[in-house]
């Protein structure tokens, strides 16, 4: 068996990288690193220089620098709730359509199809539509 070198961790940690983004985990994982880094910095910097660390981050996150950081960190935020609202719509237009899918499937009163509307024009279809309960015109639900 071939040793595990370096091009293969890196194809497998770009894998998962990557997977982080279209999983929506990218920011939990990027914040641990931060975290990471932090506490690296605070672990290996002298004790008696810290104080000197921190201000000299404070100093520099004070004016337009800390404002680009903020202004970062919310949009941040804020594209991650757009991330899930979007998602969330998404899967009840997905639970919607297997639904009308189900009732056209498995439907009691289903009325067939004839013609249906597509990029290409009118297509032939094979599959049955159930009618509209609620419709005022008995026509109303058949294509």
């Amino acid at each position: 068996m071939a040793a595990y070198n370096k091009w293969e961790f890196l194809r497998d940690f770009c894998n998962h990288f990557f997977g982080l983004f279209n999983s929506g985990q990218i920011y939990p994982a990027f914040a641990l690193f931060v975290l990471a880094i932090i506490a690296l910095i605070f672990f290996r910097v002298p004790g008696d220089q810290l104080p000197g660390v921190i201000a000299q981050i404070i100093e520099a996150l004070q004016g337009s620098r800390g404002l680009a950081y903020v202004l970062l960190a919310v949009s941040n935020v804020l594209w991650v709730w757009h991330g899930r609202e979007q998602r969330g719509k998404y899967l009840a237009e997905i639970n919607r359509l297997a639904a009308i899918r189900k009732a056209l499937m498995h439907g009691t009163s289903p009325v067939i199809i004839k013609e249906h509307r597509s990029s290409t024009g009118q297509q032939e279809e094979s599959y049955l539509m159930p009618t509209n309960p609620d419709a005022t015109d008995p026509s109303e639900g058949k294509s």
